[in-house]
């Protein structure tokens, strides 16, 4: 697998001096950062991250558990780390880029210069949550309309609930995993964005990240609910832009 297929929007500014990759949420294609892409200034390559099972890896196999995922994108990424970096996360890509740092770190590989995590509540609060992936097919779809963000058309076709359904299925398997505690903190800035209707992860409950780093943690709350990015791209957009440019040198 190449670093292509992870990373379709590769090179587009190759005299960029800053990269940022953005990992999706559950069921979401590169197509979800084209308005945080199209603002970006010069000196800022926007990279989303395209998992297996959609888009044109429509027909390669959707990972279900986290380290699967980090064992299958830790080879590819690594050989475009080599400058400066950083990584946004958008619900379960907020989980998903936690974790790629974490990895990074223990592998003493390069660290992105900051976090953004947005969308997702700190994951070590609480009971854990009623698994989703594992409902009967009707009740899960019920659970998918019910969070949004699933283009309106999927629910028109049942052959496009079929095609995709793995895909979601995995994907909310890994939204829904338990994550393993770490010791000491990462030595990163953190970054926290929240819609502020968000049931899913309201500001209160992303402000708890704040415990998993040494370095500064900034907080962002806009006007929205979960799918914020979707409602108010423009403003969200704005919002990473300023929030990160205090970080790149």
């Amino acid at each position: 697998m190449s670093g292509a297929t992870w990373f379709p929007g590769m090179g587009q500014k190759p005299f960029a001096r800053h990269r940022l990759f953005c990992f999706p949420f559950a069921g979401g294609t590169p197509h979800a950062y084209r308005r945080l892409a199209t603002m970006a200034p010069d000196w800022l390559d926007v990279v989303p991250v395209l998992l297996p099972g959609r888009d044109m890896r429509i027909n390669d196999t959707p990972y279900a558990e986290i380290d699967a995922f980090l064992d299958g994108i830790v080879p590819q990424i690594v050989p475009h780390l080599s400058g400066s970096f950083g990584f946004l996360g958008y619900s379960m890509g907020a989980r998903l880029s936690y974790m790629l740092a974490r990895r990074l770190a223990a592998m003493g590989l390069s660290q992105p210069r900051y976090l953004c995590l947005c969308a997702h509540a700190w994951p070590y609060d609480g009971p854990p949550r009623s698994p989703l992936h594992t409902l009967p097919k009707a009740a899960f779809w019920d659970k998918i309309a019910e969070y949004g963000g699933t283009p309106a058309e999927i629910f028109e076709h049942p052959e496009l609930m079929d095609l995709v359904e793995p895909m979601l299925r995995g994907d909310f398997a890994m939204a829904f995993e338990p994550l393993p505690r770490f010791a000491h903190p990462l030595d990163m800035p953190i970054i926290a964005i929240a819609g502020q209707i968000d049931p899913h992860a309201a500001p209160d409950q992303m402000r708890q990240w704040q415990v998993e780093t040494e370095g500064p943690f900034d907080e962002y709350a806009l006007a929205g609910g979960h799918f914020v990015i979707q409602s108010a791209p423009d403003i969200f957009a704005n919002t990473v832009l300023s929030a990160i440019r205090k970080y790149i040198a």
